[in-house]
């Protein structure tokens, strides 16, 4: 289909697809009306009070807007009137609203309020309207009015306090009172007199101009302070910038001004009825309509906090601009539909390249688009306008199949060269390059033609760069390679690993250093011989690079998928930099910018359907930090007033509701919070509630930030500080009580226990005690039960004498029996005797065949020392029938006292036959005899531990003679002495 093209006469046929006036837009309008909240669509004044809210009067009452949503207020609410044409803010924060009456409304703590003197307002201005209204620092109102004469309203605000006040020039128009006492008034026919008075009354310059009033209509008036100190004064479409007693420019709007807003860049912004007019600067030199309010009635625009502009409109609501530095090309401006593939520039136009074989020619007057080949029209693969570059007086055109030149003056356009291409840029050495599939090409153009010359390549290219050395660099799918002098292709990966990245765009700084643009692998830079890496995680808005543009300045920007980076370098370091970036939340079109060039003073960024362009000095980052507030409190789903800080302890579920001012991009602040006494973190957000539930007694402090849409974070918090009471059982009071009666509780317990414990005791004592008695029961008649037995002896055997002495000693030891059986112990003496006895009575009735000793050792205290009575007795006895009784011959028992430190030992030892022996005895004669008192002195020893927690032992060993021979019995018992 090109060589048709070629074929047709020679003539260079060109459509004009779209020619119109080139007003560029604003496509970042955002617009409210009725459906979004405002009472009205009628929209008279506005502005933004100190704590970052936006006011708004109407005809249908007034309304407050934080970025989520509009709070209005009516005659219901206690406004003085519902339709109000102006509101301002005094030095003490009151919103202030002067009504159509004449009546005056101000909004303090939460509620409007009304003045005393209201009704005398509504009479003196029954044939005029209050036009502006001032509130000083000591509470007097000042009243401007349509008529000829302002009020001054004394505080109090009383009837009586109202003074009607005239000025000594004609007319009465109070428009401005700023913070050098300045009263403007005046009041024209023809010529307009600016007249200066001061806070008494005194004239003290006038300024007359003549004025153009085309228009059969009331006059309207408008004053306000410019940033560089010069006022600005508007009568009907006159618009007069002057300072007192100088007049510096006069300018005639095409419409009948109603507002006036100076923008952060010096700009003009002109409110009239037939639209918005905005002057480049306070010269009035240059003027631009703005599309967007075509036919519109502009009653009010008001910059906000964040430099976001806002139009009020009769009839069509508020329109804000949160963006105004930025302007935009799209379709309803004129581009293709289809998407722009690449851009160029020629002198002080833009052309773009679309997927359909278009181009558009952008200029400040017009927009003119062009199809290049009319017989491929659409989309398709050949007719991807691929490059653009502007040489000489030529423009070249690189489509998939053919190279166009277009003559910047009559845009008539030719085919010069029948093959396709990818890229196009000049050469140094004169012609272009360009690069094709697998090919790079260079082209020389002669009279007669061109002569080209090619390159073959092995890989897929995405683009070129020549240097300064006129080196080209190729990128491609495998790594960067460049085509030097020596018509050598060499590649650079070896270098260095990161230049085997897909680079997509090379540019080099004036200072000889190249910066490369990566697909996924950031931005590479090679600086000599050293190389850097700048990625995401360094601050660039995304690792998918498209482009670069680096500036005179050598500040490098690039396009990304994500945003547009702008890196500063620090030339001082060896390699520092400082990166900012900008997106749609900065007011670009969209997030994706495919290419980066500039004209005059401004940046074109290139998107898929449209171009963001904008001045990079009047772009800032949005270093407004949000206000943050605690906007509602709900306790126990119930409504509860933010100044409440005592709850009872029942009251404990907290639904807390803090809201974030910012109008750049509203409802979408991130928010961070804690409950100081719960959260021991931060916690982010996106959200503006927070819960809590069954929050503990105790004190609390809620605190919440809000950050804006750069990263700035609220300079204060909103803070809630409050306390939940503990309930009765809670308290330190019934703590306190409830543990001292715990203490008694355990006391008594305790005290109860041991009184138990020691009835228990004294009860096992008394146990104990009846045992011993029973045991010594039994053990008396069995000592007496043997005696009787020895007596009955001596008389059977006619022996009076020995009957009548063992008798006597008899008594005398029943006697010691008797007295000792009432006591749990006896002294060593007193037993001593006993056994004494017991052992003389033994002798005799076994016909002294056995001798005995008792020994005590000087260290025993018989007067005094204790020991159970009878405890020695059984191994007495046991010594003589088991020991002595059967040994052939005389036996001899020994009994030995003896202290050992709190220990009485006392040994029993008899020369009798041993206890082995003794037991193979009783098994012969197969006898019951068991000895009673041997095991009831066990157990007594048992029980007598038990009672008083003691440690008498009992041992028990067999002697033995030099032959090994058993030789007698050892008994050696140890009582503790207490």
């Amino acid at each position: 289909m090109s060589r048709k093209v070629n074929c047709r006469s020679g003539l260079f046929s060109f459509f004009l697809i779209l020619f119109f006036s080139a007003n560029a837009q604003f496509h970042q309008l955002k617009k409210y009306n009725v459906k979004d909240g405002l009472p009205s669509s009628d929209v008279y004044a506005m502005r933004q009070d100190a704590s970052g809210y936006l006011w708004f009067t109407t005809d249908m009452g007034v309304s407050r807007f934080n970025g989520y949503e509009f709070k209005n207020f009516s005659t219901e609410n206690g406004l003085a009137d519902n339709t109000n044409f102006g509101l301002c803010q005094d030095p003490k924060g009151r919103i202030w609203f002067s009504s159509f009456s004449g009546r005056l409304s101000y909004y303090e703590n939460e509620k409007m309020h009304v003045i005393p003197c209201n009704d005398t307002l509504e009479r003196l201005t029954i044939s005029t309207i209050i036009s502006s209204l001032y509130i000083d620092k000591g509470d007097t109102i000042w009243a401007g009015t349509t008529g000829d004469f302002f009020l001054k309203i004394l505080p109090g605000w009383k009837k009586e306090d109202v003074r009607k006040m005239k000025l000594s020039t004609a007319g009465g128009y109070l428009l401005l009172i700023d913070e050098e006492n300045f009263i403007f008034g005046g009041r024209p026919p023809v010529v307009f007199d600016i007249a200066v008075y001061d806070r008494s009354i005194h004239l003290k310059s006038v300024l007359r101009t003549q004025i153009t009033h085309i228009y059969d209509t009331p006059f309207r008036f408008t004053i306000s302070r410019l940033k560089d100190k010069t006022f600005l004064a508007t009568i009907n479409n006159n618009i007069v910038r002057f300072i007192p007693g100088k007049i510096y420019s006069h300018t005639l709007a095409n419409s009948i001004i109603i507002c006036v807003q100076e923008g952060t860049d010096n700009s003009i912004f002109v409110g009239t009825y037939s639209g918005v007019e905005q002057y480049t600067d306070n010269t009035f030199s240059s003027k631009t309509r703005l599309s967007n309010f075509k036919q519109k009635i502009i009653t009010a625009i008001c910059r906000d906090h964040e430099n976001g502009l806002w139009f009020c409109t009769e009839g069509n609501g508020v329109f804000n601009l949160p963006f105004y530095n930025f302007t935009y090309y799209t379709p309803e401006d004129g581009l293709s539909e289809s998407k722009i593939s690449c851009v160029g520039k020629s002198g002080s136009k833009v052309i773009c390249g679309y997927l359909d074989g278009t181009i558009t020619f952008l200029d400040k007057q017009k927009v003119t688009t062009l199809l290049l080949n009319e017989d491929t029209k659409g989309v398709s693969s050949i007719n991807r306008v691929s490059s653009i570059v502007c040489a000489g007086q030529s423009i070249f055109i690189g489509l998939i199949d053919n190279i166009y030149s277009i003559d910047t003056l009559t845009l008539h356009k030719k085919i010069i060269a029948a093959r396709g291409t990818k890229k196009i840029i000049p050469a140094k050495s004169g012609g272009i390059w360009s690069l094709a599939f697998r090919r790079l090409l260079h082209f020389t153009f002669k009279d007669s033609g061109y002569v080209s010359e090619n390159i073959p390549l092995e890989f897929y290219s995405d683009n070129i760069y020549e240097d300064h050395e006129g080196r080209v660099w190729i990128c491609t799918s495998k790594g960067l390679y460049f085509y030097d002098s020596l018509s050598v292709i060499r590649r650079l990966d070896k270098e260095n690993p990161l230049l085997s990245s897909r680079i997509v765009d090379i540019k080099e700084t004036s200072d000889g250093n190249f910066w490369m643009a990566s697909r996924g692998n950031g931005v590479i830079i090679k600086r000599q011989e050293e190389y850097f890496h700048i990625m995401q995680a360094e601050g660039l808005a995304g690792n998918m690079c498209r482009a670069i543009f680096i500036d005179s300045m050598n500040v490098v920007w690039v396009g990304t998928n994500n945003g547009l980076s702008k890196i500063e370098v620090d030339a001082g370091n060896k390699f520092a930099f400082r990166i900012t970036n900008y997106t749609s939340k900065n007011g670009l079109l969209t997030n994706e910018v495919n290419d980066i060039l500039r004209l005059e003073n401004k940046l074109w960024l290139v998107h898929n359907n449209g171009i963001s362009i904008f001045d990079p000095a009047s772009i800032g980052t949005n270093n407004s930090p949000p206000p943050v507030y605690i906007s509602a409190l709900m306790v126990n789903d119930s409504v509860t007033a933010t100044t409440t800080t005592v709850f009872s302890h029942n009251q404990s579920y907290f639904n807390i509701s803090f809201i974030g001012l910012s109008y750049k991009d509203p409802g979408k602040l991130e928010y961070r919070y804690r409950m100081e006494g719960i959260d021991s973190n931060w916690i982010y957000t996106p959200y503006t509630v927070v819960k809590y539930q069954t929050l503990p007694p105790g004190d609390y402090r809620f605190v919440v930030f809000a950050k804006n849409n750069d990263g700035f974070w609220s300079k204060n918090p909103a803070t809630f500080s409050f306390t939940i009471l503990p309930a009765w059982w809670q308290t330190w009071i019934f703590k306190i009580a409830v543990t001292l009666l715990l203490l008694l509780v355990i006391v008594f317990i305790f005290r109860e226990v041991r009184r138990y414990d020691r009835k228990k005791s004294l009860l096992q004592t008394r146990i104990s005690g009846i045992e011993l008695n029973a045991l010594r029961a039994q053990m008396n008649p069995h000592f007496v039960f043997n005696a009787i037995n020895s007596v009955q002896y001596f008389i059977t055997n006619n022996d009076p004498d020995s009957s009548q002495k063992y008798l006597s000693k008899f008594a005398r030891l029943i006697r010691y029996v008797v007295d000792n059986s009432k006591l749990t112990s006896i002294t060593v003496k007193k037993e001593i005797e006993a056994l004494t006895i017991y052992m003389e009575l033994e002798a005799l009735r076994f016909g002294k065949q056995f001798e005995y000793e008792v020994i005590v050792h000087p260290n025993v205290d018989t007067e005094y020392t204790l020991i159970p009575s009878m405890l020695i007795q059984p191994y007495v006895e046991n010594s003589i029938w088991h020991g002595i009784m059967h040994k052939q011959g005389k036996g001899k028992i020994e009994i030995l006292l003896e202290m050992q430190d709190t220990v009485l030992y006392c040994v029993v030892q008899d020369s009798g036959i041993g206890r082995k022996k003794s037991m193979e005895l009783k098994r012969e004669k197969e006898t019951n005899y068991t000895s009673i008192g041997m095991s009831n002195t066990k157990e007594r020893l048992e029980i007598i531990n038990q009672v008083n927690n003691s440690k008498m032992s009992v041992r028990i060993t067999d002697l033995f003679d030099e032959q090994g021979e058993i030789n007698g019995t050892k008994v050696e018992i140890h009582i503790p002495i207490s």
